[in-house]
């Protein structure tokens, strides 16, 4: 995937979940880095990481900034686009779309 259409991928998270952080792309090696100031544990950081995810993208290193010992901290989250990840997540919504929740043996 080259960076363009890395930037894209991320600008359609972001777009379509209001997602409002600061993010870079790094033009050399195409990671992608999410910057979440005083962000909560589960509601910013975990969920941008699952985003990303199922946007095929790997964690592959969070950076702490700031922390004061509560729910709220900042980081910088590193992303890398993964080919693996996204046949993954190809035939996991495949299933999804075309199970009725049966068990069909």
């Amino acid at each position: 995937m080259d960076k363009k259409q890395i930037q894209e991928k991320v600008e359609q998270v972001f777009k379509e979940n209001n997602l409002y952080y600061e993010w870079d792309i790094d033009y050399n090696d195409g990671v992608v880095e999410i910057h979440i100031d005083l962000g909560d544990w589960k509601h910013d950081h975990i969920y941008t990481d699952y985003l990303m995810r199922e946007a095929d993208f790997l964690l592959i290193d969070e950076q702490v900034t700031y922390e004061d010992g509560s729910d709220c901290y900042g980081s910088t989250h590193f992303y890398k686009y993964n080919e693996e990840l996204a046949h993954l997540n190809r035939v996991k919504h495949f299933v999804e779309r075309n199970s009725n929740g049966s068990d069909n043996r």
